[in-house]
């Protein structure tokens, strides 16, 4: 595991990982302001409209044109489905590793929010309620729901161990821990 950096001025291709609701795209957000590199959500370059989801090899395809800038913010993982690429070409990682409680409430205040709000999500995507209950190939809640029973809290843990690179993560256990790092970085949390 890395120790937390001084700042992140001298990294230019940060990806962040974590449960969906730990809050990757809001501080990938965050960090694209601050230190001026656009960003990107994984989900939306695996999942088109209507929820289509690409082929390994046209997503693979897709995410190596994207990672070979010189500098970028990824959030999401798929690290597996990837077999590491973004991993070992990011500088440094930020793993956003809160408690189920943390991030499943989050994540539900944002799909009942959006479900009732009608928001569209990338690629002009809808979450709906019926996704959720009878659609589960549609349904984020669930899919992430899913991964965590199936993996338990340190799933990409255990991949970024398998390809190698905690030595470049840095491994947030809290919303105030990562404020913590936000501050000690000069970045508002």
């Amino acid at each position: 595991m890395m120790k937390t950096p001084e700042d992140l001025s001298s990294f230019n291709k940060i990806q962040i990982v974590g449960l969906s609701g730990s809050g990757k795209t809001t501080l990938a957000r965050k960090l694209s302001d601050e230190l001026g590199i656009t960003h990107y959500e994984m989900d939306s370059i695996y999942i088109g409209k209507n929820w289509e989801i690409k082929d390994t090899e046209t997503f693979s395809a897709e995410v190596a044109e994207t990672i070979k800038q010189d500098s970028w913010i990824l959030c999401g993982a798929y690290i597996t489905k990837l077999d590491g690429m973004t991993v070992r070409a990011a500088d440094v990682i930020i793993y956003l590793n809160y408690p189920i409680r943390v991030a499943f409430s989050r994540m539900l205040r944002r799909t009942f929010r959006r479900v009732f709000l009608k928001e569209k999500i990338f690629n002009d995507n809808q979450e709906s309620l019926v996704n959720f209950f009878f659609r589960p190939s549609k349904s984020l809640l669930y899919a992430n729901l899913k991964v965590y029973f199936k993996s338990g809290r340190n799933h990409a843990r255990k991949k970024l161990e398998r390809y190698g690179v905690l030595d470049k993560t840095v491994i947030v256990r809290s919303p105030k821990e990562l404020s913590r790092f936000l501050s000690k970085w000069g970045i508002d949390a």
